[in-house]
This record gives C-alpha cells, sequence and structure tokens, in this order.
C-alpha cells in the first residue's frame, strides 16, 4: 500500500510527488522497487550485484521527429551523469528512428529497441523496462522537455528517503515556440 506524503516545490506546480510505503510484506526495507503503470518489481539486495547506471532512462518513440531531438537533448544535457537511456522506436514512419540512431552514435549511454511492428506505448516500455539496468526508472516522452537538474533532484530526493519508492515532477505546458501557456 502506498499514499503521497511528499511534496517538494509550490502547491501548484510541485517540483517532486512522492509516494511511501506504509506497509512492508515482510520484505527488508533495503527492497529495490521498481515502479511503472501498476507493476511492481522488488529485487533483493541478495541478488548478484551488477556493476549498472544509478538510472534507467525509458523512451518510447512513434513519429516524434517533431520535438524528439529537444527531448533527447534535455536528458543528455542532465547534471546526474550515472544514467543510461533506453530508446525503444515503435516502428515509426517518419525520420524517428534516424535521429535515435545519431544520437547513439554520440552517446554511448543511449541502448536502442527497435520494434519490427507498432506494439503501442505500453508494450513499448514494458520492453524498455526488460532492458534497464538501472536501479531507479525515469520516463521521458518524445515530446518532453526536461530540466538540466531533473535526475539529480529525484535522486537525491531518493537517495535520501528510502522508503520512497515513486516519485513525480510538476510539468508546464507550452506551444510549439516553447511559450508558456499552461
Amino acid at each position: 500500500r502506498y499514499e503521497q506524503s511528499y511534496q517538494l516545490g509550490d502547491r501548484k506546480k510541485p517540483l517532486i510527488e512522492a509516494y511511501e510505503f506504509k506497509e512492508f510484506t515482510g520484505e527488508h526495507p533495503s527492497v529495490i522497487q521498481k515502479y511503472f503503470g501498476g507493476q511492481l518489481k522488488a529485487e533483493t539486495g541478495t541478488e548478484k550485484e551488477k556493476k549498472t547506471p544509478l538510472v534507467s532512462v525509458i523512451m518510447s518513440v512513434y513519429n516524434g521527429q517533431e520535438h524528439l531531438r529537444k527531448s533527447i537533448e534535455s536528458i543528455l544535457a542532465q547534471t546526474a551523469k550515472d544514467y543510461e537511456f533506453v530508446i525503444v522506436d515503435d516502428a515509426s514512419k517518419d525520420g524517428s528512428l534516424r535521429i535515435i540512431e545519431e544520437y547513439a552514435g554520440k552517446d554511448e549511454r543511449i541502448k536502442i529497441i527497435k520494434n519490427k511492428e507498432n506494439i503501442g506505448l505500453t508494450r513499448s516500455l514494458n520492453r524498455a523496462i526488460k532492458q534497464a539496468g538501472g536501479k531507479y526508472i525515469a520516463r521521458q516522452d518524445a515530446d518532453d522537455f526536461s530540466e538540466k537538474n531533473r535526475l539529480e533532484l529525484q535522486l537525491k530526493f531518493l537517495e535520501q528517503n528510502k522508503n520512497i519508492f515513486l516519485c513525480g515532477t510538476g510539468y508546464s505546458i507550452i506551444d510549439d515556440r516553447s511559450r508558456l501557456i499552461g
């Protein structure tokens, strides 16, 4: 069971929303929690330790070339550097895959998964989660632009609050010219 327990930033646009376990199911509190789409996976510290990135940023792209460069660059510009970037091309028909491959050629943290046919957002993200090696998973859409300290703030918060298993961010809505509209 979880419930919202922390909110940093102002009330209208919280910087971080976090969720805390109120009851453990007999597992040790050092269990690493991975959460996405209602699926909660617990991995105990007894599993073989691997040298992995702290965060796996996952993204699914379908015909997203219009904003894709800016979205990818906003992750590559993060102040936190201990991450991998798993991007699924969901059989895009535009130039999305070419853009992803271009960035992957420049940055070894980017891993590409190519769907042979369009399988949709949820199934594509599940494929990314299966390939993710990080302790934490961060989500980014192809039309999202993250502040450069997003991962740093979220990681700091999660590492200082071991009972927290999920956090998110506030957002702003912008138009095609990057002007704030909501």
